[in-house]
């Protein structure tokens, strides 16, 4: 098999202003078996992905916010085949999508943090929503769920000479 893809960020040249970026990955991989020249099965997968946001880093003060969204979509086809006497007669008849899978989510997260003094520190939070849908065509069996997911985390970061320690503390 093998993957391609693209992608393109757009980010502010200074510490402050918005971003954006967009990326597509296409997978495809085959299934070959021994003695026959075509595929006996192929996986086809296409990942969009896209962000947007805005950053703001000026002197000892951090903040960041931003959206961001993913699609994939996924068949797998299997042949179907006309046996004949022996095993090198084997003929590709016709194919079948018999797995598909699509899985979008759309999350957004924001981070505000201080840098200098006693120690740097960071507090933010995070949400994701994900739906999924799994289907098998025969026999014909369903996956299908949904899930929030949201969060807070702090982060607190000091220096000792050339070590750093950092500690962070997170509840989902």
């Amino acid at each position: 098999g093998f993957i391609y893809g693209a992608g393109l960020q757009l980010s502010p040249a200074g510490r402050k202003g918005w971003y954006a970026g967009v990326s597509v990955q296409q997978t495809n991989i085959g299934k070959l078996l021994d003695r026959i020249v075509f595929e006996i099965g192929t996986a086809k997968e296409r990942l969009l992905s896209g962000r947007a946001g805005y950053i703001f880093d000026k002197d000892d003060r951090h903040f960041m916010a931003g959206v961001k969204a993913t699609g994939l979509s996924r068949e797998g086809l299997e042949a179907k085949f006309q046996t004949g006497a022996s095993d090198i007669s084997i003929v590709k008849i016709a194919e079948d999508v018999r797995y598909k899978r699509a899985c979008n989510t759309v999350g957004a997260n924001v981070l505000y943090g201080r840098t200098g003094g006693f120690a740097d520190w960071y507090a933010g939070a995070d949400a994701e929503y994900l739906d999924e849908l799994q289907q098998y065509v025969q026999p014909n069996r369903r996956l299908s769920f949904t899930r929030l997911t949201a969060g807070i985390h702090l982060t607190g970061r000091k220096q000792f000479g050339r070590t750093s320690v950092t500690l962070k503390a997170a509840a989902y």
